[in-house]
């Protein structure tokens, strides 16, 4: 019966010591899932934080583009504007070279008829 006993006591010791490591592995377990949930976490607010920021700068992008095209659309209009000044001067002076040279036509006929005369 003592033998049966000490076997009995043994076992469970043995049994205690198996609880043991077993709820240590489970502290352990639950130490690693909150760290790995942490690192879930701290992840996911970094990925936000990246996304937010990504999108800031993509808006910040936006608009500079949008001023630069206002920009050169306003350029591109102005040189329209010039352009179009530059060409009816051009007429202008076509004109007045016309102008000009029919005075210098008629002057020439007027000599002729002067010396005909």
């Amino acid at each position: 019966v003592l033998e049966l006993e000490n076997e009995c006591n043994n076992r469970v010791k043995e049994l205690g010591n198996e609880i043991e490591k077993m709820a240590s592995d489970v502290r352990e377990n639950v130490d690693l899932r909150e760290k790995i949930q942490t690192l879930e976490d701290s992840i996911k607010r970094k990925s936000t934080e990246d996304a937010t920021k990504r999108r800031e700068e993509d808006h910040k992008r936006i608009i500079e583009l949008k001023v630069a095209k206002a920009d050169s659309y306003e350029a591109k209009n102005r040189v329209l504007e010039l352009e179009n000044e530059c060409n009816n001067r051009v007429k202008e002076l076509g004109n007045e070279i016309e102008k000009m040279a029919s005075d210098v036509r008629e002057n020439v006929d007027l000599r002729e008829k002067i010396q005909t005369l």
